[in-house]
């Protein structure tokens, strides 16, 4: 009977409603039971009484979500039958006058318990909880987290509790501390970083930066993939809210001085600036270093190489190499030396420009590559040769 009323098109909304009420008192004990928590995998009948565009059988997501057309993904994990109807009256409000909604259970999931993963990491979701998970591994099982995950500001979700996890005094400092034991229903946020700065001038990659809590110039300019070889570290600045902050970088490397290795702030512009005088002379000379170029006139190599003290005895001078900043790549100008020393030749006294590299190899008998020198001056290596402080 109950079936054939239910198939009737033209059931009176009231007359459905109290057939409902009956149906769900006559129901089994339990069948309703206030204990469900809604989970991924629950299949739920959402019936909105006299409006079918709304009625329909819904899937919990990984994510926890039902969705409903024009209302959108609508969060339901771990919420009771009851409280589930209670949340769609208020949503439907928007689009029906005084809604009223039976959800019921169709298809439970098993009897497995899950924690869930969201934000920034690689593969968000829910896992199959296991008792004695903790914080690291839930997020080894989905992944690891992303390059824009906000390590430090990560929490724990339990019921009406948020619990902060700094990740990265977990993942970095091995801190237990940050590492809590999970329970059945946690969801693991990890946020994205939302704030960056900006990196312009004589870097590797210029342009934005993601910034980390507690970044400092020096991460900043790290992630920049540091200073190319025409830079000018002792006059990198921040432009902060309008005034210039100065940076001296050399105070910090040679002193550690921590007041000269800035603490970076969102929005911050760093400015690092092309050198108008300087070169560097690595390698097999009797004082290798950076030099500055008198402006009188333009210096041709060997200028440079004298000014270094020449070549030490035994050094590979046919395979010397400047090497050039062009444009936003290095190159590598081979350099017979030994022509230079013995005939003066022209073409290898090559003109000197600000920013080159002049690398006078030793005797090993192995060929100069441009990979190799760069490897040599690559990240903050090239900030130490500068200001002359040991790696």
């Amino acid at each position: 009977m109950v079936r054939n009323i239910l198939r009737s098109r033209r059931l009176p909304a009231v007359a459905l409603a109290v057939l409902l009420g009956t149906v769900m008192v006559l129901s089994p004990p339990g069948a309703q039971s206030q204990e469900f928590a809604a989970r991924p995998g629950d299949v739920l009948d959402v019936l909105v009484i006299g409006d079918s565009e709304f009625s329909r059988l819904v899937t919990v997501s990984p994510e926890g979500n039902i969705f409903l057309p024009l209302v959108g993904n609508v969060a339901v994990a771990g919420m009771t039958l009851k409280q589930i109807e209670e949340r769609l009256v208020d949503v439907l409000k928007k689009f029906i006058k005084e809604p009223k909604v039976v959800v019921t259970l169709r298809q439970g999931t098993t009897d497995k318990e899950f924690v869930y993963i969201l934000g920034q990491v690689v593969r968000p979701g829910a896992y199959e909880y296991r008792r004695g998970w903790t914080v690291a591994e839930l997020l080894a099982m989905a992944g690891g987290a992303t390059q824009r995950a906000a390590l430090k500001r990560a929490v724990v979700i339990r019921r009406a509790l948020a619990i902060p996890v700094d990740l990265e005094k977990l993942l970095v400092g091995g801190d237990a501390g940050q590492n809590p034991e999970l329970k059945t229903g946690d969801v693991l946020v990890v946020p994205e970083i939302n704030e960056r700065v900006l990196v312009l001038g004589e870097v590797a990659r210029p342009g934005y930066q993601d910034l980390k809590d507690g970044d400092r110039i020096l991460d900043t300019l790290t992630r920049a993939g540091g200073p190319t070889i025409k830079a000018a570290p002792e006059e990198i600045s921040i432009m902060r809210n309008g005034q210039a902050v100065k940076v001296n970088l050399e105070a910090f490397l040679r002193n550690g001085d921590m007041q000269q290795n800035v603490e970076m702030q969102p929005a911050d512009v760093v400015h690092v600036p092309e050198t108008g005088r300087r070169v560097l002379v690595m390698g097999d000379v009797a004082k290798p270093g950076p030099y500055v170029l008198d402006n009188r006139f333009q210096p041709r190599l060997l200028d440079v190489i004298m000014q270094a003290g020449g070549p030490n005895k035994g050094a590979k001078l046919s395979g010397t190499m400047v090497v050039r900043q062009s444009g936003d790549k290095p190159t590598g100008i081979p350099i017979n030396l030994d022509l230079v020393l013995k005939n003066g030749s022209s073409d290898q006294n090559i003109l000197i420009r600000p920013g080159d590299v002049i690398y006078v190899p030793p005797a090993s008998g192995f060929p100069v590559l441009l990979r190799d020198v760069l490897e040599t001056l690559s990240g903050l290596r090239l900030l130490r040769i500068l200001f002359g402080v040991g790696l």
